[in-house]
């Protein structure tokens, strides 16, 4: 599995113990890792002296963090189609804002609509934010 996000916290405590790992490098400390940090929790989460959390998935074999501030939306698609398999789940944690304003999911993009093809044709399961903010 993999998530596309801002960035995430790996020396999270519930994440330390975990298969998790960066695709591009990290900057771990800006607000920008809260988001990433909390859904790579929720996703792989594992409890540590009886403290924390335990993830939906936390055995999973491998969990691809890919930080689209260090690599950008397109570079961190294909990043992710390089580690995954047909029957893989990439999650999207990406919007953007289309002509009335309002957030939608990013493929409303053309280019990110033809990179995220190239994954559903190569059998890779895509789950994306429907866009936040109303």
């Amino acid at each position: 599995m993999a998530d596309i996000e801002w960035d995430f916290d790996l020396s999270h405590p519930d994440l330390l113990a975990n298969n998790i790992t960066p695709l591009f490098p990290l900057t771990e400390k800006t607000d920008q890792a809260d988001h990433g940090t909390a859904v790579a929790g929720l996703i792989m989460g594992k409890k540590k002296d009886g403290k924390g959390i335990t993830g939906l998935a936390y055995k999973l074999d491998m969990f691809y963090a890919i930080s689209e501030l260090s690599s950008g939306r397109i570079e961190a698609i294909i990043a992710s189609k390089q580690k995954l398999h047909a029957g893989d789940i990439v999650l999207y944690e990406m919007q953007t804002v289309c002509e009335h304003h309002a957030y939608v999911p990013a493929d409303y993009e053309m280019h990110i609509w033809e990179a995220t093809r190239t994954l559903t044709e190569a059998g890779i399961i895509v789950i994306m934010a429907a866009g936040n903010g109303g």
